[in-house]
């Protein structure tokens, strides 16, 4: 089974922070943006999607 991922860089005041979620709940993932933007104050500068295989 593949499972989508998704992996953020946030940029405030010269200090990146890079955060990986997977991608299964759309709402948890603009929780994520909304509070590192609004709440937080940095800026999305760029994400990158993957697939990866799931180990059991």
């Amino acid at each position: 089974m593949l499972t989508e991922y998704i992996k953020f860089y946030f940029e405030k005041d010269g200090d990146i922070w890079e955060k990986i979620v997977q991608n299964r709940d759309c709402i948890e993932t603009l929780d994520i943006i909304r509070n590192a933007v609004m709440v937080d104050g940095y800026k999305l500068i760029k994400w990158e999607e993957w697939l990866s295989e799931e180990h059991d």
